[in-house]
């Protein structure tokens, strides 16, 4: 009688145990996939519609020395089979502002202060890179494939909410960049 109870208790036990679901984080490192916080900075021009894109701090901050970059979730893939690839993605809310001119890098810096914004705001973006080690192995036989989508709503120079759209892909053989990179870059705003 003593050793029923004793299974039954067990039985009991291993029964209620499997049914109750465990649910957990994944672990910030698995070894192949790191997860944490990482900053993104970026921004491209669409010359379709005369207008470039400024994702993840103000860049009137930048023009001064002030280098607040907006942190969100960042993912690391190291894959097994290829250890020179790498993959990348980030993810967030971050700041955008959207200007009615080539933004090409630091050099805008004066354009910023005398010309307004289209539009400013927090969009949500999510940034990936198939290949981010490419230009580590020479013999590589990848094209790498990176750049961002992002959506939200800003506001324009008159308070009134803008429905705004952006993306951005670039190809890379790994070699010359200037050479073999293409990009096809959208920004809709409206």
């Amino acid at each position: 009688m003593r050793r029923t109870i004793v299974v039954l208790a067990a039985l009991a036990w291993l029964l209620v145990g499997t049914a109750i679901p465990v649910q957990a984080e994944p672990p910030d490192s698995s070894g192949i996939v790191t997860r944490g916080d990482g900053a993104l900075l970026y921004w491209a021009f669409d010359a379709e519609v005369g207008a470039s894109v400024f994702l993840g701090a103000d860049p009137l901050e930048l023009c001064v020395g002030v280098i607040e970059l907006d942190v969100i979730d960042l993912q690391e893939i190291d894959v097994p089979d290829d250890r020179n690839r790498f993959l990348e993605m980030l993810r967030g809310e971050v700041t955008t502002s959207v200007w009615p001119f080539v933004i090409t890098g630091p050099a805008e810096c004066p354009k910023f202060f005398t010309t307004e914004p289209l539009a400013t705001g927090v969009s949500d973006v999510v940034w990936t890179d198939n290949d981010a080690r490419i230009f580590a192995n020479p013999d590589n036989r990848n094209h790498n494939a990176f750049g961002f989508a992002a959506r939200g709503t800003l506001i324009g120079p008159d308070g009134e909410e803008l429905r705004f759209s952006a993306h951005e892909r670039i190809t890379w053989d790994g070699h010359d960049f200037a050479a073999s990179a293409k990009s096809s870059v959208k920004i809709n705003l409206h």
